[in-house]
């Protein structure tokens, strides 16, 4: 079985069905698209989530709840990486 980067089992999804299985609520997908606009990459397990910075320091928070990734999202996205 395929693993992630950090190890954890991965599941063969259609391409089509990924993001409905993966995100399940709109705030997850709203998430979700905001990390990449902000060149993160958001993961999730069980209630659970990571960001791993996808350039620079590629810096990774692990065991986030999905409050604590939009708001370190919408900080990132009004500061920036040098803090405003």
């Amino acid at each position: 079985m395929a693993t992630s980067r950090n190890g954890h089992a991965l599941e063969a999804v259609p391409v089509g069905d990924f993001a409905m299985r993966n995100f399940e609520t709109d705030r997850e997908r709203a998430a979700n698209d905001l990390a990449e606009r902000l060149f993160f990459e958001l993961e999730k397990q069980g209630n659970r989530h990571s960001l791993c910075r996808k350039i620079g320091d590629h810096a990774r928070r692990d065991n986030m709840s999905l409050d604590e990734v939009e708001h370190l999202l919408e900080r990132w996205k009004l500061e920036g990486p040098h803090g405003g």
